[in-house]
């Protein structure tokens, strides 16, 4: 007879483990179902009344205290199961007023964990078939030791290690020969280049990331002297112990170096790319959490070395990532910008901005290169035109770039970047040009009487001077002042011709404000002084 297991449980990869774990054994259960909390479970039992409920403690909404109190209050017959940690013992407790069994993992209680499921399922009220459901339960899930192993050290990278007494005899669960040290640490990242994963689906992600911690476990499976966890995102914590007659610095570093070489070709093999940081070897459990973060410092160095890389703390120089230089935005920074943009040389303008980029560290290049997009927006910005409304072009999303890797990478995305930007700014402006030509000419017709300038026209028109000079001589053949003038100088000839107005008013009425200025250039355009033209053209004509 099967039966029905339903797992609660706020973390999706400790339910997928828990799921291999079940489907891997020869347990006469199902897994029936999944709930990320407490109240998501008592919904689901509602529906499917599963026989076992295997629930961690701290979840949110409604933790496994709670969940538990409202389980027996409703349904008294479920077989309740607590997975919790060593060190929440005094927490898990809690749970004996429920009548349930809890599975707590400390160096002292293997044969206390099987006990207490077989007391707790003889007080069922078919003993023979709880019996055959809770033997199997206990010995399986007491006795996985990856599992438990992985949140132990997962404990220990994250510096929860305690007296290397209780630590060691806690190891001693997984049936680990711990010597007093040295003991090697490795961090395994998940390379993702472009930054991909991101944007891929939750379930596919977290699947990916379930195959990755199988092959750093599968490459390592006849290694009994090692603890394995999840530490971040797309990184695993490694700790290698080695035998008595390895005892010394030397033997753990070559363990470690073995370790890494064997993980990164069974990754190789299944088509993963994994940069490995290789920590100094420690001489205790409880600086795991140093020797963790040395081997997640020489991941820092993946940024110049690239991806797929080998990194020992000890090969690096130390605080290379900590060498920022950063550079302030200048009008030559802008200008050469702007030619990378209009002469589409945008390849050799990154390779010249990051020549000694891999000196400079992360940071500072990400910076500078987020200066680069400031330059961009300001140069479009001076063409009426904004990145956002671009349509989010994956090249032009520039919040990519902090998730990028490597200098290699940061390369690419800004090659692509500027290009995607120098074809996008081309194909707005060729759309807007005549627009933009248009509108210059309504309003230096609407308001010639005015002292107009360049930049008051621009200003008026939401463009810069350089921008809507560029634009409109491109368009038209003339200069905005050329254009201005003749608009002015067309408006004082109907003026001579149609009224008697004097010079100087005349001149007033068409934006100059000197009589003297508007002569010059009255003749400089028709040939005629004013007075010359009014008397040759009274009355109706034109030029």
């Amino acid at each position: 007879m099967t039966f029905k297991l339903l797992i609660v449980d706020d973390f999706f990869v400790e339910r997928e483990t828990v799921k291999e774990l079940i489907s891997a054994s020869d347990l006469e259960l199902e897994v029936a179902g999944e709930a990320c909390d407490g109240r998501e479970a008592l919904a689901f039992i509602e529906r499917e009344a599963p026989d076992f409920v295997l629930t961690d403690i701290e979840m949110p909404f409604m933790n496994g205290i709670e969940f538990a109190e409202a389980l027996r209050r409703r349904h008294p017959e479920v077989d309740l199961i607590f997975f919790t940690y060593y060190e929440k013992f005094e927490y898990a407790k809690k749970s004996d007023r429920f009548e349930c069994v809890f599975i707590y993992i400390e160096a002292d209680c293997r044969r206390g964990t099987g006990k207490r499921l077989a007391a707790h399922h003889r007080r069922q009220e078919a003993p023979p078939l709880r019996d055959r459901r809770a033997r199997p339960a206990g010995a399986s899930l007491a006795g996985q030791h990856a599992f438990a192993g992985g949140t132990l050290c997962a404990q220990l990278v994250r510096g929860a290690g305690r007296r290397r007494r209780e630590d060691r005899g806690a190891a001693a669960l997984f049936s680990l020969s711990v010597p007093a040290g040295p003991y090697a640490v490795l961090a395994v990242e998940l390379d993702d280049p472009g930054a991909r994963l991101d944007e891929a689906p939750v379930a596919e992600r977290e699947l990916l990331l379930l195959r990755v911690s199988d092959i750093v476990t599968r490459a390592l499976a006849d290694r009994p002297d090692c603890l394995i966890c999840k530490a971040e995102d797309l990184r695993w914590g490694v700790c290698l112990f080695g035998s008595q007659e390895e005892a010394d610095a030397a033997a753990a570093s070559d363990r470690a170096f073995a370790a890494a070489e064997r993980i990164w070709q069974e990754a190789s093999d299944a088509g993963f790319s994994l940069t490995i940081g290789i920590g100094s070897p420690i001489s205790g459990l409880d600086r795991l959490a140093e020797g963790y973060r040395q081997a997640a410092q020489a991941l820092s160095h993946k940024f110049r070395l690239g991806h797929g890389q080998l990194i020992s703390a000890d090969e690096v120089e130390p605080g290379g990532e900590a060498a920022e230089r950063g550079g302030r935005l200048s009008q030559g920074m802008l200008d050469e910008v702007n030619r990378a943009l209009l002469s589409g040389e945008a390849e050799r303008f990154a390779d010249r901005l990051l020549a000694d980029g891999g000196l400079r560290g992360a940071h500072a290049v990400r910076g500078q290169c987020l200066g680069i997009v400031s330059c961009v927006q300001l140069l479009l910005s001076e063409r009426n035109l904004d990145l956002a409304h671009s349509g989010a072009a994956p090249e032009l999303q520039w919040e990519r770039l902090l998730k990028l890797e490597t200098i290699a990478d940061i390369r690419q995305w800004l090659i692509a970047f500027l290009d995607a930007s120098a074809r996008w700014m081309e194909a707005q402006c060729e759309h807007k040009s005549g627009a933009v030509v248009r509108e210059a000419k309504r309003l230096m017709e609407a308001r010639y009487d005015e002292p107009l300038t360049v930049k008051a026209i621009s200003d008026s028109l939401h463009y810069s001077p350089n921008y809507l000079n560029f634009v409109f001589k491109q368009e038209t053949g003339q200069t905005i002042l050329e254009h201005l003038t003749h608009v002015r100088i067309k408006a004082a000839q109907k003026l001579l011709r149609e009224t008697a107005a004097k010079m100087y008013e005349i001149s007033r009425m068409v934006g100059y404000g000197q009589e003297t200025y508007f002569r010059s250039v009255f003749k400089q355009i028709t040939g005629l002084t004013p007075k010359e033209y009014r008397e040759k053209t009274r009355g109706p004509g034109s030029l």
